[in-house]
């Protein structure tokens, strides 16, 4: 007798296949980029066509390869007339293409394998949309009001293995919790899935995923910034997205990573931009140094015009302008520099919200010393420098003001006061002791090293260099490695270590 193969016996019908026959199938999930390249490639070509690598590689990117979908999304792009014969008879574009637009007969293959499930994997499925391509079962589970391992479960088993709509991709540690990644097989039934939900669904959705995710990764939400943040923003809630935001940016200065930092920062900026027209201005100290981490970043962009005027208007925020005429403020810095030497503060500082405004002055004025320099513009440097220092001083014990000395240390010698600059490199050595954290020191070392360079001292001088190096290399801090790098090979050539 011949009977229908059900959708519950086709596993065991492929089971007999495979052990009658062997490994008779390719998993078209698995497959690298060159295989789903070659195979867009092969599907394309069964008829003739004048169809380029920019088509080829749209089509491969949002089909990942899968040929039912390859098949179908040719089949509409010629109904639409997107795709179009030419004279001999081979196809060819006829304007640019939107790949961002599934075309309906795709969707009714996805609706129908969406179809299939019974209604709570729907749903899983549905906030699993809202999360992403990528999703943490855990933080669906929150969201839905299941049990963790009972969900996990489900998605291996049922939405895996049976019906292959998602992937395990594994687990993670953050912190004490253990964090479960699965991804959708395709990114096409993933959007699918999104646009079945409302907007108001979707953004409660999007709060709740955020609110799940925080909880999960706790003091660990650095790592996840960029999603919290994208979740606030498209549930309309700016201020929280705004401090996600600036935790990506801060998160990838450190990394060095620049251009993704730009980007974080700027949207941190238009959404406080956002607040202040709606009456609900941010906290200035929070916007100046959004401001400032930008600057840094257009910096090392190579925007020097573009991070001054960032850095500019961020000391005018707090109320400390550069002045257009430098002559007598420089005057002002040195006796109030002056002071501080003669009458030293036995404080800590100034108090807290007042030492934070100082430390973030005293760092935007750090970062402008590096305009200045560039710049060729002395006087203005030289005022920055002190400004950075008294500022500093102003707050007490701090990273900022063991960076102040030892940059202090390093200009002495331009106004031929070696004896201070010895006094200036021995005050951060001692801040950068009491502070205790590793990336002061590595700076202290590497700025002062300036000094002792150019004192001829050879030996100190590569000790700390060498030090520093190992620390940055750890640190992973690309930028100031590089810096110190460059000051070692100096050691090597005064030396005359040539093959060092």
């Amino acid at each position: 007798d011949v009977h229908p193969v059900t959708s519950k016996t086709v596993p065991q019908v492929l089971a007999e296949l495979k052990r009658a026959f062997g490994q008779i199938w390719i998993d078209l999930d698995q497959v690298d980029a060159g295989s789903t390249r070659r195979l867009v490639d092969s599907l394309i070509d069964m008829e003739p066509n004048e169809l380029g690598a920019d088509f080829r590689n749209g089509l491969a990117a949002i089909t990942e390869g899968h040929p039912l979908f390859v098949l179908e999304l040719m089949k509409d792009l010629q109904e639409r007339g997107e795709l179009v014969r030419d004279a001999a008879g081979r196809w060819r574009q006829s304007r640019e293409i939107d790949w961002q637009q599934t075309p309906a007969r795709v969707e009714g293959v996805i609706e129908k394998r969406i179809g299939r499930l019974d209604p709570e994997l729907r749903e899983i499925l549905g906030i699993a949309s809202v999360q992403g391509e990528v999703f943490t079962a855990e933080a669906v589970a929150k969201v839905h009001g299941v049990d963790e391992r009972v969900l996990v479960r489900r998605l291996s088993w049922e939405l895996e293995r049976q019906h292959r709509l998602v992937q395990e991709l594994g687990a993670e540690r953050m912190g004490l919790r253990r964090l479960s990644q699965f991804r959708f097989r395709h990114i096409l039934i993933q959007r699918y899935l999104y646009r079945q939900r409302g907007s108001s669904e979707r953004a409660y959705l999007h709060e709740a995923l955020g609110n799940a995710l925080e909880e999960l990764v706790g003091d660990q939400n650095g790592r996840v910034s960029v999603q919290l943040a994208r979740h606030f923003t498209e549930a309309g809630l700016t201020d929280r997205a705004m401090l996600h935001l600036q935790r990506a940016g801060e998160r990838a200065l450190k990394l060095s990573a620049y251009q993704e930092a730009a980007g974080h920062l700027r949207r941190a900026l238009s959404g406080a931009d956002s607040l202040t027209a709606e009456g609900k201005p941010p906290d200035r100290l929070w916007v100046a140094h959004i401001e400032r981490m930008l600057g840094e970043a257009s910096y090392a962009l190579g925007d020097i015009d573009g991070s001054r005027e960032l850095l500019e208007r961020s000391a005018r925020r707090l109320g400390r302008p550069i002045p257009a005429q430098v002559g007598l403020a420089i005057l002002g810095e040195v006796a109030r520099q002056a002071r501080y030497r003669l009458l030293p503060r036995r404080s800590g500082g100034e108090a807290s919200p007042r030492r934070a405004e100082l430390r973030e002055a005293a760092g935007i004025y750090k970062a402008l010393t590096e305009i200045y320099i560039v710049s060729t513009e002395n006087a203005r440097t030289l005022y920055a420098t002190l400004g950075n220092l008294n500022l500093a001083e102003g707050a007490g014990l701090s990273p900022e003001l063991a960076s102040a000395y030892a940059d202090m240390s390093a200009v002495c010698p331009l106004l031929n006061l070696h004896s201070l600059a010895e006094k200036y490199r021995s005050m951060a050595a001692q801040a950068a002791q009491a502070l205790g954290m590793e990336p002061v020191t590595a700076y202290v070392r590497m700025a002062t090293s300036v000094f002792t360079v150019g004192q001829g001292r050879w030996e100190e001088s590569a000790d700390s260099l060498d030090r520093a190096i190992a620390a940055f290399r750890q640190l992973g801090d690309w930028n100031r490695l590089g810096l110190t790098l460059v000051l070692r090979t100096h050691v090597h050539i005064f030396k005359g270590e040539f093959e060092a």
